[in-house]
C-alpha cells in the first residue's frame, strides 16, 4: 500500500490496503500515517485529521515533529475551508513529463527569458544547498537585472526560503537578499516567478494555508513600501493535497502554465496549460431521502430528471431499499421535471427549482407522498445545512475536477437557423401572420392553430389579445396603488407610535417613583421597537410597490402596441390595396411585441420575491462564513505569534533570532489587518441581514396586496392614492433606508440616586425615528442582535435568521390583513 502510494497514479488504490493493514494488531505505527496521507491525498480530509491524531497516540514525539503530523492536521482543515468555494478552469492542454524535464515544455516566447536549472554559483547556492544537491527552477528575465531564487541558506532548520539578487554596476551580482515575511515561512518556500511587470511575484509554499504539499500563491509589491502584500492562495483546482509548482503566466496573464504531481507516477508530474479566469461549477449535488408515511410505501423510487430550459432527460436516478436515500447531479440552477415511480403508487410529476449555488454544497431534498390521497411531496430544503460528513458527497465531483483534464471546444450551444420569407401584398394573412397570443403561439412546438383560423377570427384574436394585455397592466396598477397605500398607512401608524413614545419618555422623566418610572421607560422602549417594525414594514409595501409599478409599465407598453398592431392587422384585411409597406410595418410591430412578450414573461413577483430572499440569504451566510474566517485567521495568528515569540527568546543564534522577530512583527502587522478586514465585513454583514429582512417583508406582503386588489375598485385606490404626497413619504422611506444599524437604544432607570435626565431622540419631536434603526430586526428581535455580535457562533445565526423571518413572515401576513381590513372598510 505504501509503495502504491507514491508510486502509482491512481492516488485510491492504496487505501483498501492501507485500511486492511491499520486493522492488525501486529502492524507497524507508520501504517496510520500513511493511510492518513492517503486520504489527504483523496480530499478525505475529516478521515485523514482521525488517522494522523490515532499515528500520534502511538509514535514517539520526535517521529511525529519528523514527519510534521501536526502541520498535516493543518493543511486538512485549510483544505476544507479551500474547497468551500469552489470554480473551474479551461485546460487548454496538458502533458505527463519527467520530474526533471517538465519545465521545458512551457511556451513563455510571449514574456520572453529563460526557465532554467538553478546555477551552482555562489550567488544562487550556498554550501546548504550544494551539500543537499539541490535542483530548483529559477525564471531568467531578459533584462536580468534581478533574479528570485529558492535556497536552504544558511539554516536547514527553517526550511527553503525565497531569495533575490540583483545585478550590480559592476555586472556582478549581489548577496542574497531573503524576502523575509510574509512570503517565507518557517515552512518551505519553492519556484518564484515574477512576472515581467515586476509587480506580480508567484511562487509555491508548503507554508500558509497550503491544503497539502506545496500550494501555488500569488503576492502583489506595495510600491509605497515596497514590500510584499500577504499572498494569496490560488484555490482549487490550481491547487491540490499533493505538489503543485512553477505558476508562469504570459503578459496579460490571461493564461498560464503551471505543473503537478496530483496524478503522476513517482518522478513524473504533469503540465497543465490553462486559462486563468475563473468560471462557475456548473454542477449542484441534491442528496435526498424518501420519507416513509405508511408501512406499505415502498423506499426505493425511481427518479427521471428532465431540464425544463432545454426538454433535455438528464437521467435516471434510483433512491437505496434500505434507508430511501438518493443522490442526484444536476446543472447549477435552472429548472427541473422530477418524475417519480414508486410500486403501488401512481407516476407522479413535479418542478423543482434549483437555485444558482455560489457556494458549492450539497442541498438537501425529501421526496413523500400525502396521507390518504397519495399525492406526492417533493419538500426542498435546499437552505438546510447538511452535517459535515456531506463533504464527502461531493467527492466524486471534487477528484474529476482535479484531474483537470483538457476541455472540450464544445461549449454547448448550437447556431440554430432560421429564414425569413419576404412578406408580399396578399389578402390570405392567415397563413402569413402571427398574432403576439397563446392562443395562437405555442411554446411547446406544436402547430399554430392560426393556420387554420380565417382572417376575422385572427383579428378578433388581435384584439382580444390587447384587451387582455390592457387588463394585465390595468390590474397591476391596482395592485401597485394598494400597496402604496398600506406604505402610506405602515408610515403614518409609525409617526404616531414614535410620539407615543416619546410622550411615555416625557412622562417619565417627570416621576418619581423609580418603579414606576421604569414600567413607563419599558412601556416607551416597547413602542419605540413598534415604531421600527412599522418603519421597515413601510420600506417594504412601498418598494412593493415601485415593483408593481414598473410591471404595470412594461404591460401598458406592451398593451399599446398590441392595440395598434390589431388596428393595423384589421386594416390589411379590410384594405384589397395592401402595400408592402404595411405589410413591413406588421413585421416590425410583431417583433417588438415579441421582444416586449419576452421581456414580461418573467417570474410571478411572488416567486420573484422568493428567490431574491433565497439569493440575499446566500449571500448573507457567504458574508457570516467569512467573518467566521477571519475570526478564526485572527486566533490562530495571535497563537502563532505566541509560540513564535517564545521561540525566538530561546533563540540563541542572532540571525535566526531575528529572523522570527520579523515573523512575530509581520503576523502583528497581518492580525491587524485582519481586525480591519473583519470591521468591514461585519458591516457587510449587518447590511445584508437589513436587505433580507427588507425582501421578507415583500414577501410577507405581496398575497395580501393582490388579494386586496381583488377587493377594491380601481376608483376608490385611485382616490386614495391621490391623498398621499409621494414625495414626501419616498423621502421618509430613503431615510430609513439610509439610516444606519446601531446598537439597543433602550433605556432604564438610573437608580444610582442622582437625579436622571430622559431625553426623547430627536426624531419623535420630529415625528420620525432616526437614530437608533435596528432595521434588521423582525417581530421577535432576533436578528440584528445576532448580526451585529457576530459572534463565534456565526453559522447559527443564519438558522437563528430564517427561524425569525419565517416568524415575521406570518406576523406581517397578520398584520398586513388586518391593515388590509381596516382599508376596504
Amino acid at each position: 500500500g505504501v509503495c502504491m502510494l507514491y508510486a502509482s497514479d491512481d492516488k485510491e488504490k492504496p487505501i483498501p490496503f492501507l485500511e486492511f493493514a491499520s486493522n492488525k494488531s501486529d502492524v507497524e505505527k507508520e501504517v496510520f500515517f500513511y493511510l492518513a496521507r492517503a486520504y489527504h491525498l483523496n480530499y478525505r480530509f475529516d478521515d485523514a485529521i482521525k488517522q494522523y491524531q490515532a499515528y500520534q497516540k502511538v509514535a514517539s514525539a520526535a517521529k511525529a515533529e519528523k514527519l510534521m503530523v501536526d502541520r498535516q492536521i493543518e493543511m486538512c482543515k485549510n483544505g476544507k475551508k479551500l474547497l468551500r468555494n469552489l470554480t473551474d478552469l479551461v485546460v487548454i492542454d496538458k502533458k505527463e513529463m519527467s520530474r526533471a524535464e517538465f519545465y521545458r515544455s512551457y511556451d513563455i516566447s510571449d514574456i520572453g527569458g529563460k526557465l532554467l536549472v538553478k546555477p551552482d554559483e555562489e550567488s544562487f547556492k550556498s554550501a546548504l544547498d550544494k551539500k543537499k544537491k539541490e535542483k530548483s527552477i529559477i525564471y531568467l528575465a531578459s533584462n536580468n537585472n534581478q533574479v528570485f531564487f529558492s535556497s536552504y541558506g544558511e539554516d536547514a532548520e527553517q526550511g527553503k526560503d525565497i531569495y533575490i539578487i540583483r545585478k550590480l554596476p559592476t555586472g556582478n551580482w549581489s548577496k542574497p537578499q531573503t524576502l523575509g515575511y510574509p512570503v517565507n515561512t518557517e515552512f518551505d518556500e519553492d519556484y518564484p516567478f515574477l512576472h515581467p511587470n515586476g509587480k506580480v511575484l508567484y511562487f509555491c509554499s508548503k507554508g500558509h494555508n497550503s491544503m497539502g504539499g506545496y500550494d501555488i500563491y500569488k503576492t502583489t509589491l506595495n510600491e509605497e513600501t515596497n514590500t510584499w502584500n500577504k499572498p494569496v492562495n490560488l484555490d482549487f483546482p490550481i491547487n491540490t493535497p499533493d505538489d503543485d509548482i512553477l505558476y508562469v503566466t504570459n503578459e496579460d496573464e490571461k493564461e498560464a502554465y503551471f505543473s503537478s504531481a496530483r496524478a503522476s507516477k513517482s518522478g513524473k508530474t504533469a503540465v497543465y496549460h490553462i486559462n486563468v479566469e475563473r468560471k462557475p461549477i456548473d454542477v449542484a449535488i441534491i442528496k435526498g431521502a424518501v420519507v416513509k408515511n405508511r408501512d406499505n410505501q415502498p423506499l426505493d423510487v425511481k427518479i427521471t430528471i428532465k431540464d425544463l430550459n432545454d426538454n433535455v432527460m438528464l437521467g435516471i436516478f434510483n433512491s437505496k431499499p434500505g434507508n430511501g436515500v438518493y443522490l442526484i447531479n444536476i446543472p447549477n440552477g435552472g429548472k427541473f421535471l422530477f418524475t417519480v415511480e414508486a410500486t403501488g403508487f401512481a407516476t407522479q410529476s413535479d418542478v423543482v427549482e434549483v437555485p444558482v449555488q455560489y457556494t458549492f454544497r450539497p442541498m438537501k431534498q425529501e421526496i413523500s407522498y400525502e396521507i390518504g390521497i397519495d399525492k406526492l411531496i417533493i419538500k426542498n430544503l435546499f437552505d438546510e445545512v447538511l452535517d459535515d460528513a456531506s463533504y464527502l458527497l461531493a467527492l466524486n465531483f471534487i477528484k474529476e475536477k482535479s484531474k483537470m483534464e483538457v476541455s472540450s471546444n464544445d461549449n454547448g450551444q448550437s447556431n440554430a437557423s432560421s429564414s425569413t420569407k419576404d412578406s408580399t401584398a396578399s389578402s390570405d394573412l392567415a397563413i402569413k401572420t402571427n398574432t403576439n397570443t397563446s392562443k395562437t403561439t405555442d411554446n411547446t412546438g406544436k402547430t399554430n392553430p392560426a393556420n387554420n383560423l380565417s382572417n376575422a377570427d385572427i383579428v378578433k384574436i388581435g384584439y382580444s389579445d390587447a384587451a387582455d394585455v390592457a387588463k394585465e397592466a390595468k390590474d397591476l396598477n391596482e395592485q401597485a396603488d394598494v400597496a402604496l397605500v398600506l406604505a402610506n398607512q405602515k408610515n403614518e401608524l409609525a409617526i404616531n407610535k414614535a410620539k407615543e413614545a416619546a410622550q411615555l419618555l416625557s412622562d417619565a422623566s417627570k416621576m418619581d417613583d423609580n418603579v414606576k418610572k421604569q414600567a413607563t421607560i419599558d412601556e416607551a422602549n416597547e413602542a419605540s421597537k413598534e415604531a421600527e417594525d412599522l418603519n421597515q414594514e413601510t420600506v417594504a409595501a412601498f418598494n412593493l410597490a415601485k415593483k408593481i409599478e414598473f410591471r404595470a409599465a412594461a404591460k401598458e407598453q406592451e398593451a399599446e402596441l398590441s392595440l395598434q398592431y390589431a388596428k393595423d392587422l384589421e386594416a390589411a384585411v379590410k384594405s384589397k390595396t395592401a402595400d408592402a409597406g404595411l405589410f413591413a410595418r406588421l413585421d416590425e410591430q410583431q417583433k417588438k411585441l415579441d421582444a416586449l412578450a419576452e421581456q414580461n414573461n418573467n417570474p410571478t413577483l411572488a416567486n420573484s420575491l422568493k428567490m431574491d430572499v433565497d439569493n440575499k440569504k446566500r449571500e448573507l451566510d457567504k458574508a457570516l462564513l467569512t467573518t467566521q474566517d477571519i475570526k478564526q485567521e485572527i486566533a490562530d495568528n495571535e497563537a502563532l505569534i505566541i509560540s513564535t515569540q517564545a521561540d525566538a527568546d530561546k533563540e540563541k543564534n542572532a540571525n535566526v533570532k531575528q529572523g522570527l522577530l520579523d515573523q512575530v512583527a509581520g503576523l502583528r502587522m497581518d492580525t491587524e489587518d485582519s481586525k480591519k478586514d473583519l470591521a468591514v465585513v461585519e458591516q457587510k454583514v449587518a447590511r445584508l441581514q437589513k436587505e433580507y429582512v427588507g425582501v421578507v417583508n415583500e414577501t410577507a406582503l405581496v398575497t395580501n396586496v393582490y388579494d386586496q386588489a381583488k377587493t377594491v375598485t380601481s376608483e376608490k385606490a385611485a382616490a386614495d392614492v391621490a391623498m398621499i404626497d409621494k414625495t414626501k413619504l419616498e423621502q421618509k422611506v430613503n431615510e430609513i433606508k439610509n439610516t444606519p444599524v446601531t446598537s439597543d437604544n433602550s433605556i432604564a432607570v438610573n437608580n444610582s440616586g442622582k437625579d436622571t435626565n430622559l431625553k426623547t431622540n430627536d426624531s419623535a419631536s420630529d415625528n420620525t425615528v432616526k437614530g437608533n434603526d435596528n432595521t434588521a430586526k423582525t417581530a421577535d428581535n432576533s436578528i440584528a442582535d445576532n448580526t451585529a455580535k457576530t459572534t463565534d457562533n456565526s453559522p447559527k445565526i443564519i438558522d437563528n435568521a430564517t427561524n425569525t423571518n419565517d416568524k415575521a413572515i406570518a406576523d406581517n401576513s397578520s398584520k398586513t390583513k388586518d391593515s388590509i381590513a381596516d382599508y376596504a372598510s
